[in-house]
């Protein structure tokens, strides 16, 4: 069952009631993703390796203490570091090696003494701001020459007020063993001490702007600085480094009783394990400072072969001599054969945690419709069914076609020959995979049901985990209960589901922060909804799946579709089985729901849909673009870029842009957000499908918002179509 974690802050900014398209805004933006497919395409091949190692700066990134460098973290690698220092400055950073050279990172500091206090004429508060950095290895160490160094560039604070806007051009080279040392140009607040020239003007940071805006105009413009650094690994856990800042923190001393008394920072880094590390700062001169960072390689589970069962082996069939009725396929004409064969195959799958929907057989051929209820490799799933087969069908059955189902509908066929399944057995799964037919699904003709799959029943009683990330009077808020789940699925296609929650103790709803909105609360009342969360429904629905034609699915979804809206759902998908490229459709009216979130309404009724673009790029990337109109009648377009890895962990972010201007959005301009799924299989080694899908969001604002309806087609259909087939093939023989 998937558990859902919803990371969300709520901005306060003032507002103008003036409406106005963005123009400036969307081309800024549209540029700012036209310069990241450049740096992706740029991406350097050959032999040379990107550089490696070393511990995160107080910003979560490649570097040494406040300073960059020109390193990389392990490609895939998702990071999370906690930093704070004496004072009241706090770093919270999330970070992604979103390609072996690129490195990305979201961003919530608390900043003293940055923020005007409309309470005190001329005073200034604590700033709690997001940000997000951008950093690119563009030359590794010693590509074109031994005495070459890896070479980086990078941008820091690039969307946003620019509290921390910056960017630089760094280089590392190793110089001894264990010795590494860095030096870089940098501009903006990397270029505020020790000033040798400038290019431009660079326009200041504005603090009661709403920000979350491209900062494209100061992108290398203004003063520049030379900064540079030492680190030294006395060992595989220890390393010591050193550095001349070239950040002046001209802000924080003009506003608050900061100081920064010394450009000379040192810390002391220690590596626990592959997953935790801690460093301790001196900076500034007079300041001490922590870091704590947890380093997860989606790539390397706890558990890398897992620790489930291992599965049947396949059956070799006897030689024709020693079953010469099987062999002939006499048995075909004895009305009980089948049924006792299908009875058989169902109780093994059964036990394996799969559904035999239904199957047709004949002497030769055995076509098997199921469904998988376990692993999260369709292809391991198939790979499951196939051995099983092989131990239930007589000799003379040669073709083996296994048909995945989900939700009632058919997804694809892969059709094998029993001989190729005998021979491959000990074989790398690749020599299968060359041997095997992947289409669309055959039809139905022939299939026979298998008896007491419809209807059917499940429920389950679990744990549940709400949590609220960047709330600027709370950055963190957390809500523990228990979720009582049922389904109910009548015929094939036809699910009833719903669930019931009881809140144990949490304090989401301790927020006393009241939506500002200007337009149309659809999302930013979320803290309302949280006050009045005791015993709640999130979802009470009926959905209705369908394949009307080939390469075409349908859903229909009516009743209690999430927490904040009720309505009716429809969805279209054209998605070829061997296509990386599909087209959908989705249409909706929607009622907002009443904050005790069970039967009653509010007034407001909308119609929301987009038509949907999605490619797999290849290599784990999958990219989606929707165009339509949100839940606050905004129109617009909704770019999303993830990374999938083969075990199920992703990682992407989107972005929305849409005709509501950045004064009536509010504070952060436009809807943007990381996206991560977790297997929960990855960290147990246990089979199953449940997953955590977690949404951090630095706002949770009303423009560019979209109904969340479980069971959209392209997640449901894509795992049994070719490009994740193939992605997860490496697990058929497990």
């Amino acid at each position: 069952m998937t558990r859902s974690i919803t990371h969300a802050g709520r901005g306060a900014n003032g507002q103008s009631l003036k409406r106005r398209r963005m123009k400036g805004r969307k081309a800024g933006m549209a540029g700012a993703l036209g310069v990241f497919s450049v740096v992706i395409a740029a991406v350097p091949a050959g032999h040379a390796e990107p550089l490696t190692g070393g511990s995160r700066n107080t910003f979560g990134m490649p570097g040494l203490i406040d300073m960059p460098s020109a390193e990389v973290r392990p490609d895939g690698e998702l990071g999370l570091a906690l930093s704070w220092y004496q004072g009241g400055t706090q770093r919270n950073n999330i970070t992604f090696q979103i390609a072996p050279r690129v490195t990305g990172a979201f961003r919530y500091s608390r900043v003293p003494g940055l923020k005007p206090d409309p309470d005190e004429p001329g005073g200034y508060g604590s700033l709690y701001d997001r940000s997000f950095d951008l950093h690119f290895q563009f030359l590794d160490q010693g590509q074109w020459a031994p005495w070459m160094p890896a070479m980086a560039i990078g941008a820091r604070d690039f969307i946003g007020t620019g509290t921390y806007s910056s960017e630089y051009v760094v280089a590392t080279k190793d110089i001894l063993p264990g010795l590494r040392a860095t030096a870089g140009l940098g501009w903006g607040r990397l270029g505020s001490s020790g000033s040798i020239g400038n290019i431009g003007h660079r326009r200041p940071s504005d603090f009661t702007d709403t920000g979350g805006k491209f900062n494209g105009r100061n992108l290398f413009r203004g003063d520049i600085a030379p900064f540079f650094g030492l680190s030294y690994a006395l060992n595989e856990d220890w390393t010591l480094k050193a550095e001349y800042s070239s950040d002046s923190y001209a802000q924080e001393e003009e506003r608050s009783d900061f100081s920064r008394r010394s450009r000379v920072n040192v810390a002391a880094a220690y590596r626990f394990n592959d997953l935790v590390s801690a460093q301790v700062y001196y900076l500034h001169g007079d300041k001490v400072g922590l870091q704590f960072a947890l380093s997860i390689d989606p790539k390397d589970p706890p558990f890398p072969s897992g620790i489930e069962k291992m599965p049947l082996p396949v059956r070799p069939r006897p030689a024709p001599s020693a079953d010469p009725e099987g062999w002939s396929g006499a048995w075909a004409d004895d009305p009980t054969a089948r049924p006792a064969i299908q009875d058989a195959l169902a109780q093994s799958l059964k036990k394996d945690g799969q559904i035999l929907e239904s199957m047709s057989l004949t002497a030769t051929r055995a076509e098997l419709r199921v469904r998988n209820e376990t692993y999260g490799s369709e292809a391991q799933a198939v790979g499951h069914v196939v051995r099983m087969a092989t131990r239930a069908l007589p000799p003379s059955v040669e073709t083996i076609v296994v048909t995945p189902m989900k939700n009632g509908v058919p997804l694809s066929s892969l059709t094998f020959r029993r001989t190729d399944i005998e021979r491959l057995e000990n074989t790398n799964s690749a020599e299968i995979a060359q041997r095997v037919a992947i289409t669309g699904a055959t039809d139905d003709r022939g299939q026979v049901r298998t008896p007491e799959v419809y209807p059917r029943f499940q429920w389950a009683l679990t744990p549940y985990v709400d949590a609220t990330f960047f709330d600027a009077d709370e950055p963190f808020r957390i809500d523990l209960g228990a979720e009582l789940s049922g389904r109910y699925e009548l015929v094939p296609g036809l699910i009833f589901s719903g669930a019931l929650r009881q809140k144990i103790v949490g304090n989401r709803d301790k927020s006393d922060r009241v939506s500002d909105s200007v337009v149309e609360h659809v999302r930013s009342d979320q803290v309302e909804y949280d006050k009045h969360g005791d015993l709640t429904i999130p979802h009470l629905q009926a959905a209705f799946y369908s394949q009307p034609v080939d390469d075409i699915y349908a859903r229909v979804t009516v009743g209690l579709l999430e927490q904040m809206y009720g309505g009716v759902s429809s969805e279209l998908l054209w998605k070829p089985v061997d296509s990386r490229f599909a087209l959908g459709i989705e249409a909706n009216w929607v009622q907002q729901r009443a904050y005790d979130q069970r039967f009653s309404f509010r007034d407001y009724t909308t119609v929301t849909g987009h038509v949907s673009a999605y490619y797999d790029i290849g290599k784990g990337y999958t990219a989606q673009i929707d165009y339509g109109r949100y839940l606050a009648r905004d129109w617009g377009t909704t770019i999303t870029l993830d990374r999938e890895f083969e075990n199920g962990w992703k990682v992407g972010a989107f972005a929305s842009f849409t005709d509501m201007s950045s004064d009536d959005f509010g504070e952060g301009s436009f809807d943007k957000g990381i996206q991560i799924t977790i297997p929960i299989a990855w960290a147990t080694g246990r089979p199953t499908l449940g997953k955590i899908d977690s949404v951090i969001r630095p706002l949770t604002r009303d423009g560019g918002a979209k109904l969340d309806v479980d069971g959209r087609l392209y997640e449901t259909i894509r795992n049994a179509h070719t490009g994740d087939l193939y992605d997860g093939w490496g697990r058929f023989w497990r």
